[in-house]
């Protein structure tokens, strides 16, 4: 009983926000059912202010292979092809929010050091409710880890530019609070042990200000 009272009033907080100009067009998987009262009511001033996804690595449950291994089998495929890589996973992706993804920032912990990896997302997000392999399998094999090729997952980014940044750069990006809707630095949001994902957006930098 008591979830559901909070469950209605960040409804109705959501929906004021809305008729106000100021809530954002994404939730955490967490919060869908938010999202989908918003758009059964109808709202029309909604924004489209997301720039990426953030994913928590952990050891692949399918295979055993530790994140940087992970991450380093795609960057040595990304430089042996000299082009773009299929990186696959079952965490979900909203399909609704698929055209919104330009850039992946994968995060984990590499002993008892943080480690963050960025990527250009290119080409459109395949995703499904249900593990699957896209259907042009010579794409698929030329294009991802031998290891990882032949394995079905409900998501398939195309990446490419792997990089290294650090907490610094993470900075530059922003998470919009579910609670509050209060920006929050990108780099204290992955902190927070209990995100496996989030949408982030660009920090807007003002360099020439008036007040």
């Amino acid at each position: 009983l008591f979830k559901n009272i909070i469950i209605s009033f960040k409804i109705e907080r959501i929906k004021l926000l809305a008729e106000n100009k100021k809530i954002f067009d994404y939730l955490d998987c967490y919060d869908c059912l938010l999202y989908d009262e918003i758009k059964k009511g109808g709202s029309n001033m909604l924004t489209n202010q997301i720039h990426g996804i953030a994913l928590r690595l952990s050891i692949d449950n399918q295979n055993g292979i530790d994140p940087a291994t992970v991450l380093n089998l795609h960057f040595e495929k990304e430089k042996e092809i000299n082009d773009w890589v299929y990186y696959s996973t079952n965490v979900s992706q909203d399909s609704r929010l698929t055209d919104r993804i330009s850039m992946i920032v994968f995060f984990f912990k590499q002993g008892t050091e943080k480690k963050y990896i960025k990527a250009d997302v290119v080409g459109e997000v395949l995703c499904s409710k249900t593990p699957f392999i896209p259907e042009n399998k010579d794409e698929v094999k030329r294009h991802s880890p031998k290891i990882f090729s032949d394995e079905e997952r409900k998501t398939w980014y195309k990446i490419q530019n792997l990089q290294v940044m650090d907490e610094v750069e993470l900075s530059n990006y922003v998470y919009r609070r579910n609670d509050t809707f209060e920006l929050e630095p990108l780099n204290e949001t992955l902190q927070r042990s209990r995100f496996s994902k989030c949408y982030f957006e660009s920090k807007i930098e003002v360099k020439n200000k008036l007040i």
